[in-house]
């Protein structure tokens, strides 16, 4: 049994040292990031309305954007509503 054992703990550290080697001998590369050209989120909130006011662009692109976002159910059965949302 000790046998065994003194077996298992060898293969166990023998294991281990080429995990810790192979982790060890990894490069890393360090380089500059490009700027995004496109902003993805920010942390200043719109109105809606005052939004929509300020430019035909932005109203039409908002239009545009309810049309796609209200066709799109995203797995659901049901657009939201408040029945859906009640049922929790």
């Amino acid at each position: 049994q000790i046998l065994v054992v003194c077996a298992c703990l060898t293969g166990f550290f023998v294991q281990i040292r080429g995990l810790i080697t192979k982790y060890l001998s990894f490069q890393l590369e360090f380089t500059a990031r490009p700027f995004l050209v496109v902003t993805l989120c920010h942390l200043n909130p719109w109105k809606k309305e005052a939004l929509a006011n300020a430019s035909p662009y932005f109203s039409d692109l908002m239009s545009a954007y309810s049309v796609s976002s209200a066709n799109s159910l995203f797995g659901f059965s049901s657009s939201r509503n408040g029945a859906r949302q009640a049922v929790r």
